[in-house]
């Protein structure tokens, strides 16, 4: 079990996501609300909200893309993840929510069964439902997939550099080594007009999630 902690006083954000959180209970690719306490600190007598939540012992999808150094993951594996985020997402749609800030940060890893996992030996679950950003998921799909972020920005650019780039119709290169499935998937995802882009229902069905094919390649280069 992982706890959220905070002081009373500042746990507004935390009290949210935990009223959030409760309405997703029973969903296997959403972090798992196991309940909220105050406690008491003894010797100030200041109270603290603490929320406690399933342990992901695989870390975050981000600290596994960056032990690949740059390379990328197994194409297998991004598959697998995608497919467990989509999920996710979906549920988290139909309980009339929106998630605001999926990035590789906020996705944990958990033990997979065979049940969900399908070719990794993780389960990607989203967590963190405190921030209202925009929506990453096309940040996180490409990075996961490139070991990099998918859009070439400079390091030193700001927010306005790359909203710049997204209003500008600006798309990111997507690179030839990667399998034939997987460049349609992005696209898919990329599509500037938004009636060409792909729902997450739309994308659930895209083959590219489906169980991978012993024909296409499997690892990024």
């Amino acid at each position: 079990m992982a706890v959220k902690s905070t002081k009373l006083s500042d746990s507004e954000s935390i009290q949210h996501e935990a009223g959030i959180l409760s309405d997703f209970i029973g969903s296997p690719f959403v972090i798992q609300y196991l309940g909220e306490e105050i406690t008491t600190i003894d010797d100030t007598s200041e109270e603290i909200f603490n929320l406690a939540l399933g342990f992901a012992a695989g870390g975050t999808l981000d600290g596994l893309i960056q032990s690949y150094r740059g390379h990328g993951l197994p194409e297998s594996d991004v598959r697998s993840y995608t497919r467990c985020i989509l999920e996710g997402l979906l549920h988290i749609h139909n309980c009339d929510y929106v998630h605001c800030d999926l990035k590789p940060e906020n996705l944990l890893l958990f033990p997979s069964d065979t049940s969900t996992s399908g070719s990794s030996s993780f389960v990607a679950k989203i967590a963190d439902f405190g921030l209202t950003r925009a929506p990453k998921m096309i940040w996180m799909d490409g990075e996961a997939r490139l070991g990099k972020p998918p859009w070439d920005v400079e390091p030193n650019s700001t927010l306005d550099d790359f909203i710049d780039m997204v209003a500008g119709e600006i798309t990111p290169k997507i690179p030839t080594e990667i399998s034939g499935l997987a460049r349609d998937f992005l696209m898919k995802c990329l599509a500037v007009n938004s009636w060409e882009r792909f729902t997450t229902q739309k994308l659930l069905l895209h083959p590219f999630v489906q169980e991978p094919q012993l024909s296409e390649p499997g690892h990024a280069k």
